[in-house]
């Protein structure tokens, strides 16, 4: 289904929602981990209305990723339904993983993988869900799938300080050093099993690293221009890259522009984003608009608060009305002392209170979107005071770092047992760097360590994954 008008999409809504609100209600699975109002919630602030799915990405979409794994969706990186060096294209998408995984959505559970978006249901965090970017597509013929997300390389041409040599080629130049493979898998014979996939496409989506730095995202644009040149392409780009090879694809393509933004201060922007420039930021945004070829298309402001920008949601706000940039708020879960789930309650409660959103009033739909995605993300933010709480209560100062290692340790081992993308040894592998990790830290910090122990017992199985596979705790 293609996207529609604000009228069409209006009576859609309704019609979704005399179908399946009572649907959702009669076959509620009781052993499903959000409650009805969870479900009924989330189903009204989609923009298409109740759907039959609670996500649908399995029955549309496909990732790859920097390894060659290939999952649904880029947040689900522990439920793997293949690994192109394996497997073709075409046997990942008819096998029997992403058959399970659908089934497990079609339960309305979310246990393969899904820990994120679960997490942002359940805090209300509705508006800023990336479930909601499959939204809009038939699920009824799965033959192919309808959008593609590209993670192929990891070139960039910045070092954020939340960042990591595995996602980019300067942070790890300049603060890793790690020896990377030199010859990436994804090559010419990558191109040619996705060839026939690139005419059944709605949608393509390219993440970095910057794609506009890495050369296979261009060739792969182009096949798209060849053969289905009304397929919509979304770029995620750090703003920094405008030339022209940038202008010819905006000039072509049905480009859509998403641009990753903390803060709106020159100074903080220049510590957060190494090698990079606010100031060029902005002026790339006005390039980007003058250059697209649909003039019509939104562009997207990706904002990751972390805990030195969370007090900028207005000025982040403002900046977006200004420039008449969609908002969207991603979530940071490691490095952990970035993060702002894993903040203290006190702290991370004095810094909310002092977000005065409840006087703001918009002046059109844009600033009522942004206001939305603003409230949407602090629903989230007191969810994370709340289960900051519940940590201290459970795990306080006074408990020994021994008592605390062995229930560390034992959730490990049920997080080892549980993923089934790794192989015995691959598991082993992950424990010896996980017990290296904490082994730093310890000859580092005693007190960090102690708060990484205590973050360690309470946080998602996907971050864990996350935070171990990149050493950001």
């Amino acid at each position: 289904m293609e996207k529609l008008n604000k009228l069409a999409l209006f009576f859609l809504k309704l019609k979704n929602e005399t179908k399946f609100k009572k649907g959702i209600i009669k076959k509620y699975n009781p052993k499903s981990e959000l409650s009805i109002e969870n479900i009924v919630g989330y189903n009204n602030s989609r923009d298409y209305g109740f759907q039959q799915y609670l996500c649908n990405a399995p029955f549309v979409s496909m990732y790859f990723g920097l390894m060659g794994e290939v999952s649904v969706c880029c947040l689900n990186r522990t439920y793997l339904i293949g690994n192109i060096k394996q497997e073709s294209i075409r046997d990942i998408w008819n096998g029997e993983r992403i058959k399970a995984l659908r089934m497990s959505i079609a339960n309305q559970t979310l246990n393969l993988g899904c820990g994120h978006c679960l997490h942002q249901i359940k805090a209300g965090n509705y508006n800023n869900l990336v479930a909601n970017e499959y939204d809009g597509y038939s699920v009824s013929k799965t033959e192919y799938p309808k959008v593609i997300t590209f993670e192929l390389d990891n070139t960039c041409n910045l070092a954020c300080v939340f960042c990591s040599g595995t996602f980019s080629s300067t942070f790890n130049k300049h603060f890793e050093k790690n020896e990377l493979e030199e010859k990436s898998i994804y090559d010419e014979k990558f191109i040619e099993q996705i060839r026939p996939f690139l005419k059944y496409l709605k949608k393509a989506n390219f993440l970095g690293g910057e794609p506009f730095l890495i050369n296979i995202y261009l060739d792969i644009i182009d096949e798209l221009l060849l053969v289905n040149p009304s397929c919509e392409i979304h770029i995620q780009t750090n703003g920094q890259v405008f030339n022209n090879r940038v202008k010819k694809i905006l000039n072509k393509a049905n480009v859509r522009i998403g641009i990753s933004l903390e803060t709106v201060d020159k100074d903080k922007f220049a510590q957060i984003r190494t090698f990079g420039s606010l100031d060029k930021l902005v002026g790339n945004i006005h390039n980007i608009k003058q250059n697209l070829n649909n003039k019509k298309a939104s562009i997207n402001l990706s904002i990751t608060p972390i805990r030195s920008t969370i007090n900028e949601m207005i000025p982040i706000m403002e900046f977006a009305n200004q420039h008449q940039l969609t908002l969207f708020f991603n979530v940071l879960y490691s490095p952990y002392r970035y993060a702002l789930w894993s903040m203290d309650s006190r702290e991370l409660e004095k810094i909310i209170k002092t977000i005065e959103i409840d006087n703001y009033i918009p002046n059109n739909l844009l600033q009522e979107q942004n206001l939305n995605r603003v409230k949407s993300f602090l629903n989230l933010t007191n969810q994370w005071i709340s289960e900051s709480k519940d940590r201290t209560l459970k795990y306080d100062s006074k408990a020994s770092i021994d008592e605390l290692l062995i229930e560390a340790n034992k959730r490990i081992n049920r997080y080892l047992k549980q993923i089934n993308i790794f192989n015995e040894e691959e598991k082993e592998k992950l424990q010896i760097k996980l017990n290296k990790i904490i082994q730093i830290k310890l000859d580092r910090d005693f007190e960090s360590y102690h708060r990484i122990i205590y973050n360690l017992l309470t946080m998602p199985d996907d971050v864990i994954f996350g935070c171990v596979s990149h050493y950001s705790f």
